[in-house]
């Protein structure tokens, strides 16, 4: 990691996690008796503190995109450059379709304007329409029963 990149005070936190790591071991041997490797101690520690502590607390997420509603009215759906970095050149951002679909590489320079939803053109085709065509679907297979 490059020197610029940490905080002042990493060096200090690492250093003291160290010295408890290594004071506590020490205590071990003391009060058990016992010669162990710092090694083997540490390892114990570790997967201790990772079974205890280990598992992130799951987040929900926040959607703060247009309803459903709003997206599938087929309505003032217009592709456009997504926002500017601070170059003024386009933001490359990832593609909510092709991310969907688990494709590798699905970077784009388009969004829907009214949904501010990243897509490829050819995605943007295939997410407006779907509903409809579902919706039309629908229509033909109540009049064929």
């Amino acid at each position: 990691m490059p020197y610029r990149k940490k905080k002042w005070w990493f060096n200090i936190y690492a250093w003291s996690l160290n010295v408890s790591a290594v004071n506590s071991w020490r205590l071990r041997m003391r009060t058990t008796g016992k010669k162990e490797p710092y090694l083997n101690f540490l390892r114990e520690l570790v997967l201790d503190l990772f079974g205890r502590y280990g598992t992130m607390p799951v987040r929900q997420r926040v959607s703060m995109g247009p309803t459903d509603e709003a997206r599938f009215d087929r309505m003032d759906h217009w592709i456009i450059s997504t926002e500017a970095d601070s170059k003024g050149a386009p933001k490359r951002r990832n593609c909510k379709q092709c991310a969907n679909e688990g494709k590798r590489d699905n970077k784009t320079l388009l969004m829907c304007e009214k949904c501010a939803v990243p897509l490829h053109h050819h995605c943007f085709k295939e997410i407006i329409s779907l509903p409809m065509i579902l919706f039309l679907f629908s229509i033909e297979t109540e009049s064929v029963q």
